[in-house]
């Protein structure tokens, strides 16, 4: 089934979840880590996490399989499905598993020929290091800014450069407008130092804005009755949503980054339905 914007994940993860995702703080390449035993439960949450990621577009993922309980490796076969479908993705999501040695699990991925196409490490750090040097710094974009009322005019020049640069014109308008509310929230109700890192992803910009507050951020609702005001809160995200294919929001080590995806008017559509 496919899932629709926004994509958010929830401000502080239950402790008996066995899937946790964070981002770099470019929003570019993505952690799931995914802990605790094998189950028809699990496989369904790593399903639902891994539609949420794709959807978002992250330039890598990198699958942290190290505290998975999975003694017969039954969940082989989903990570080499995994990996076909990252391949296929448009543009391809680079991919790397973590897993120790001693694990069973390494050992039938390797009888499977993981090793020729899919690359397995054995710490996350390890991953992190090849799958970023493999990421083109040419197809990304980023300001440091603070968190003042000058930001997202900052932030709609590097926007505007990234749509001269790349000859993405059509894309200007959109774009500023994501990238002003995105930044205009993260003023407004982080307050800390602002991240914003604009990427090219084939026909499209990706809009990546991080902050330093963990609170996880609130789509208001539409007024219901004629003539009802809509809360001021989370109104500057109605357009966001209004105007980018996808947007979402996750947690990094230290804050959240919160992004929207914007692409030409032949290829956008209102509704995403993410990679089963």
């Amino acid at each position: 089934m496919g899932i629709d914007p926004p994509f958010l994940w929830p401000d502080h993860p239950r402790p008996e979840d066995g899937v946790r995702i964070r981002y770099d703080t470019a929003g570019a390449v993505a952690l799931l880590a995914v802990h605790g035993e094998w189950n028809a439960t699990l496989c369904t949450d790593v399903s639902g996490a891994l539609r949420r990621m794709f959807a978002q577009q992250t330039a890598g993922l990198i699958i942290d399989l190290s505290h998975l309980d999975d003694p017969r490796a039954d969940s082989a076969p989903v990570w080499m499905g995994v990996r076909s479908l990252a391949s296929r993705l448009q543009p391809p999501v680079q991919l790397a598993l973590c897993v120790s040695p001693e694990q069973i699990l390494a050992d039938r991925l390797q009888r499977f020929g993981a090793g020729r196409f899919l690359p397995v490490y054995a710490t996350v750090d390890q991953a992190q290091v090849a799958i970023t040097g493999r990421l083109p710094s040419t197809d990304r974009m980023r300001v440091r800014l603070c968190p003042d009322a000058n930001a997202p005019a900052h932030a709609r020049r590097l926007v505007e450069d990234a749509c001269r640069c790349w000859r993405l014109t059509t894309l200007r308008q959109p774009a500023r407008l994501v990238v002003s509310e995105l930044v205009n929230n993260a003023v407004q109700h982080a307050g800390t130092t602002i991240t914003v890192t604009v990427s090219r992803r084939v026909s499209g910009l990706h809009v990546a804005v991080q902050d330093l507050c963990t609170d996880m951020p609130q789509l208001a609702p539409p007024a219901q009755i004629p003539g009802q005001r809509t809360p001021e809160h989370g109104l500057g995200l109605r357009l966001v949503h209004a105007t980018a294919l996808a947007w979402g929001a996750v947690p990094t080590r230290d804050g959240k980054v919160v992004w929207g995806a914007v692409r030409r008017p032949l290829t956008a559509r209102r509704r995403l339905t993410p990679p089963r």
